[in-house]
Order: structure tokens, then C-alpha cells, then sequence
């Protein structure tokens, strides 16, 4: 049986990968994030990208990079 995983490929890649996301924060999704979900213009805006939004401009000051998936 063969092993097409990127850690088979490359054996440091998993410990590299548990690095990177030991090194991440989170937003918690608080009524304050909610509400300023709700507010962005325009109103069409998906639920979750307007969550997404709403949760990089809460820590925009404090962050150099903002992912979300």
C-alpha cells in the first residue's frame, strides 16, 4: 500500500503544520460580533462572510493576518 498523504511525502510536514496552528487565535462569536454582522452594508451579504467581516474588523488593530475557512 502506497501513501499519497504530503506527511509521506514529507515527514516534517505534519509537525510543521501542528506549529503553525498552535500559533493561531480565535474570535469567539459574541453578541457584539453578531450585531455588527447584521449591520454591514450591503444587506445582501451572506451570513457567514458578514461573520467573517464582522470578526476581522473586532481584532484588526491586534492581528497582522486574518484567515477564515
Amino acid at each position: 500500500m502506497t501513501c499519497d498523504a504530503p506527511a509521506c511525502a514529507e515527514p516534517t510536514a505534519v509537525l510543521q503544520a501542528q506549529r503553525a496552528v498552535s500559533r493561531l487565535g480565535t474570535v469567539p462569536l459574541s453578541r457584539t460580533v453578531l450585531s455588527a454582522a447584521a449591520a454591514l452594508q450591503p444587506p445582501a451579504s451572506r451570513t457567514l462572510d458578514a461573520v467573517h467581516v464582522a470578526s476581522a474588523l473586532a481584532v484588526w488593530q491586534a492581528v497582522r493576518a486574518f484567515v477564515t475557512y
